[in-house]
C-alpha cells in the first residue's frame, strides 16, 4: 500500500469514527451517528445533528434532526421531528424527547404519536412511556383503534401488556369522553363529535379491554346527531372486532 492510499484510508476510518460513536447507557450499548458530532464536557456530552440516530444492540432506534447524549446523567434529549421505535413494533413520534435510560421511561412532547404494535394510532400533547413494561399516560387523547372506532378523552392510560386503554374526561367534567365505532377517512384530523354526528357515547370514563374485546363506559349519554337522548351510569358492549351474527349485540346496561 503506497502512502497515499495509506493516507487515504486513516481519513475515511477516522472520519467513520467520529461519526458513529458507541456510547454506554445502562445495560445497553448505544450507538449514536449524525451529519455532524460535538463533544462537551471532557466528552461526556455528545451531541449529534443534522440527521441524527441512536440504536441500541437490543434494537430499539432513535432519530431526529438533533440528538444530545448525557453520559453521566444517562439520559438522551432529542429535537425536532423525532421517532422512537422499540424491539416489539412500537413507534412513538414526536417533537421531542426526554430519554431516562436507568428508568427506560421517555417523555414525549408537541404533537406526540403512538403507533402500537396492534395497530392502534393514538395523538396526545404530551406522553410519558416507559418502554420495558409497554406503559404509558398521556394528555390531550384522541385515537383511532385497530378496529376502526374512535375515542378522545382529556387524559388516557394504555399499557400494552395486558391490552388495556382507559380514558378519563378533565377534572372539571367539561370536557368528556367521546366513542362511536362510525368509520371516517378522516381519521384524527378533526373531533369525534364532528366527524360522526351520526351517532356516539359521551362518559366521565372509558375502558377499553382488548383481550375481552369489550368497552365499559361510566356516565353515558347516547347521542343522536350530536344531541343526548339516553342516560345511564354504566354502558357495556363488544368493540368492532367482535363478529356479529345479526349485524349487532346489544350492549349491556345496568342502573345501581
Amino acid at each position: 500500500m503506497n502512502v497515499k492510499k495509506k493516507n487515504l484510508f486513516v481519513i475515511i476510518f477516522f472520519s467513520f469514527f467520529i461519526n458513529f460513536f458507541p456510547v454506554y447507557g445502562e445495560n445497553s450499548l448505544y450507538e449514536i451517528a449524525g451529519k455532524e458530532i460535538i463533544y462537551k464536557d471532557d466528552k461526556n456530552l455528545i451531541i449529534a445533528s443534522g440527521d441524527a440516530y441512536a440504536k441500541d444492540q437490543f434494537g430499539k432506534e432513535i432519530y431526529a434532526d438533533k440528538i444530545i447524549y448525557n453520559k453521566k446523567k444517562l439520559t438522551i434529549l432529542t429535537s425536532n421531528k423525532s421517532i422512537y421505535l422499540d424491539d416489539k413494533g412500537n413507534k412513538l413520534e414526536a417533537n421531542n424527547f426526554f430519554y431516562d435510560l436507568k428508568l427506560k421511561k421517555i417523555k414525549a412532547n408537541g404533537d406526540v404519536n403512538y403507533f402500537s404494535n396492534t395497530k392502534d394510532h393514538f395523538k396526545f400533547s404530551s406522553f410519558e412511556y416507559y418502554e420495558e413494561l409497554q406503559r404509558g399516560s398521556g394528555e390531550n387523547f384522541s385515537g383511532l383503534m385497530a378496529d376502526k372506532s374512535s375515542l378522545e378523552g382529556a387524559s388516557a392510560k394504555i399499557d400494552q401488556i395486558k391490552g388495556s386503554l382507559i380514558v378519563n374526561q378533565d377534572k372539571s367534567g367539561k370536557k368528556r369522553n367521546a366513542y362511536t365505532s362510525c368509520e371516517d377517512e378522516k381519521g384524527l384530523t378533526a373531533s369525534i363529535l364532528e366527524r360522526c354526528p351520526d351517532w356516539s357515547i359521551t362518559s366521565s370514563k372509558t375502558t377499553h379491554d382488548q383481550n375481552e374485546k369489550m368497552i365499559y363506559h361510566k356516565n353515558v349519554l347516547v347521542n343522536i346527531k350530536n344531541v343526548p337522548v339516553f342516560y345511564t351510569p354504566y354502558f357495556s358492549h363488544p368493540d368492532p372486532s367482535v363478529k356479529r351474527k345479526s349485524g349487532f349485540l346489544p350492549p349491556s346496561i345496568k342502573n345501581f
